[in-house]
């Protein structure tokens, strides 16, 4: 025999009568029948409330951690071959959300990152770059276009690794999100201005390189217009 009994009542329970608990769960809302149920409704109202609002808040965060990530599974990037005569040759690629590239393997362009379009690059060679410094496949390894991605927004120039031996190289945003051909060639070109001015001792300060000034120049290469980095009150 169940020794639990009503709490309104007191009734006890038998095999034949056992007690009824509230569908909120809670330990002491058993009742011997509706009647005493309804009875201790004003007392119990705000517990079963309470109880069921945590419940619902319980399964929604058990369904979050079990459904899929929002991360995409495969990430649209660009694959720069290189070629000392191919300063940019841009291939549509797809990679896993999991390629190493994300995961340590990539190096951010540190003028990206000033710009507010954080991407990395990948160096498919494995070897040292500075044992092509003398190799009979120089030319043939450079990638102008990753060196000019990977300069130094202070000085110009990028670091002696990214200047040969370079190769074929994946480029994917830092964020996972898609990235085009022609996206890439925009920061290309952004930051072969940044050189240009370096050359022509017309050099911008540091703080220009943001997503404000980026985004001007951008609207500038798609109209094949001119652009000028003092130039603030371009339309």
């Amino acid at each position: 025999m169940s020794t639990s009994q009503c709490k309104v009542c007191g009734k006890a329970a038998t095999d034949d009568s056992p007690m009824k608990r509230c569908s909120c769960k809670s330990e002491d809302a058993l009742y011997c029948g509706a009647e005493c149920q309804n009875a201790d409704w004003k007392k119990h109202k705000k517990t079963c409330r309470d109880l069921r609002k945590a419940d619902a808040t319980n399964r929604a965060a058990e369904e979050t951690a079990t459904s899929p990530s929002t991360v995409p599974s495969v990430v649209k990037a660009v694959d720069l071959t290189g070629g000392y005569n191919i300063p940019f040759h841009p291939i549509d690629v797809e990679i896993s959300s999991n390629h190493e590239i994300f995961n340590g393997a990539g190096h951010l362009s540190p003028l990206s990152i000033l710009v507010g379009q954080p991407i990395l690059v990948y160096r498919h060679l494995r070897d040292d770059p500075y044992d092509y410094e003398c190799h009979p496949q120089r030319e043939e390894l450079d990638n102008l276009s990753v060196t000019h991605m990977m300069i130094n927004p202070k000085s110009g120039f990028a670091p002696a690794r990214w200047q040969c031996g370079i190769g074929r190289v994946t480029i994917a945003r830092e964020d996972k999100s898609p990235l085009s051909k022609k996206d890439l060639e925009k920061i290309w070109m952004y930051c072969d201005a940044v050189i240009e001015s370096f050359s022509n001792d017309c050099v911008p300060p540091l703080g220009t390189h943001n997503p404000t000034t980026f985004e001007r120049f951008a609207r500038n290469y798609d109209a094949n217009e001119e652009f000028d980095f003092f130039d603030e009150d371009e339309e």
